[in-house]
């Protein structure tokens, strides 16, 4: 089983990645890199992060995402890429609506760090 540090590194990885492919790289074209080098369990916890941080944002659209996360559909690629696709999709409304959710991101804090 990863250790918390383990899956703390993790998740910075996938945000720093995404972080710097947002304005280069399709919305498709993530999803499709996200499902080709990550498995499902591991795409599902950082679906469950990113969703929780976003809800620290009271402008984030929770609603929308709130059935999702209880994924009922039968076929693992089509949840893979559903799953693949609301990440994408968190990461980019965390990105636009900056706030709260946005300063808890483990990569929005590396680059504050920076410019100090």
């Amino acid at each position: 089983m990863e250790t918390n540090q383990d899956t703390s590194l993790f998740l910075m990885k996938i945000l720093e990645e995404l972080d710097r492919k947002q304005n280069t790289v399709s919305y498709q074209d993530l999803c499709k890199s996200l499902c080709a080098r990550f498995d499902l369990s591991q795409l599902a916890k950082l679906r469950s992060v990113l969703f929780y941080t976003a809800c620290l944002d009271p402008n984030f659209p929770a609603t929308l995402f709130k059935d999702k996360m209880k994924c009922t559909v039968n076929n693992q690629q089509s949840k893979k890429i559903m799953v693949a696709a609301d990440i994408v999709t968190i990461f980019n409304l965390i990105q636009m609506n900056g706030g709260a959710a946005k300063e808890k991101l483990p990569a929005g804090r590396q680059k504050v760090r920076k410019k100090e």
